[in-house]
């Protein structure tokens, strides 16, 4: 099974992003960038399992510089403090939590504390695991294409309003 996309124009949009400047260029091609990563934050969010909403408002997208300084890298996916997206995208094993120890190195002991669970305290766990529920990989499958067009779309604007503006 192939997961290519095949994309058409791409000459006359670097021809008509040589004639505008650099500065113009450069602005075409973030306002791009940042309409295919809200085509895939979007489409990421509405696939995302909501629970308590958490997950769903950290999934987040950034635009950065490029090290050559040339062009622009977009990262979309879940911000740190949604740490268990990871669990929920891949599963986790069964495996055993143990109450926690205190001390460092030689020192490292149980600590006397329990853990609480709801109404019940005890002195570890043995959790059953989960099983993985994928959303991040298949909305990307899903909004690749979307995104493509959406950035090209913005892009022309883009080089359209420049050109006005001349």
């Amino acid at each position: 099974m192939s997961s290519g996309v095949k994309i058409s124009g791409l000459r006359e949009l670097h021809q008509a992003l040589q004639q505008l400047g650099k500065q113009a260029a450069n602005k075409a091609a973030r306002d791009g960038l940042t309409e295919a990563a809200k085509t895939f934050r979007k489409e990421i969010r509405q696939g995302a399992p909501v629970k308590s909403g958490h997950l769903r408002k950290h999934i987040r997208y950034k635009l950065r510089r490029d090290r050559s300084g040339r062009g622009f890298t977009g990262r979309v996916g879940v911000h740190p403090k949604a740490y268990y997206a990871r669990f929920i995208e891949f599963g986790a094993a069964p495996h055993a939590i143990p109450n926690p120890t205190t001390g460092r190195g030689r020192n490292k002991r149980k600590n006397k504390k329990r853990l609480r669970i709801g109404s019940q305290v005890v002195a570890g766990v043995n959790h059953p695991g989960i099983a993985p529920r994928p959303f991040l990989r298949p909305a990307f499958l899903r909004a690749k294409d979307a995104a493509i067009k959406a950035a090209g779309k913005r892009m022309w604007h883009s080089i359209i309003q420049a050109r006005a503006r001349r």
